[in-house]
């Protein structure tokens, strides 16, 4: 098994979150490095977004990590 990463973007003004966008161009090989890379990539993303929208719709990053069959990633 391998897992993906999903990463959603949320606004805690409105409430609301967008549709989780996933990250399947690199798969990892157990749920710590996931889970670890979902952390780093979150802080980068977030580093990416303007200043004072962030601060404005108080902005934050949900993400999870999905597992999937090694089978189904190279088919």
């Amino acid at each position: 098994m391998k897992f993906f990463l999903s990463m959603i973007l949320c606004s805690g003004v409105a409430g609301s979150c967008l549709e989780p966008f996933p990250m399947t161009d690199k798969f990892y090989d157990n749920w710590q490095s996931c889970i670890i890379a979902g952390n780093e990539e979150s802080i980068e993303k977030i580093k990416e977004l303007n200043t004072e929208d962030f601060n404005q719709y108080k902005f934050f990053i949900k993400f999870y990590c999905q597992e999937v069959e090694v089978e189904k990633i190279n088919a």
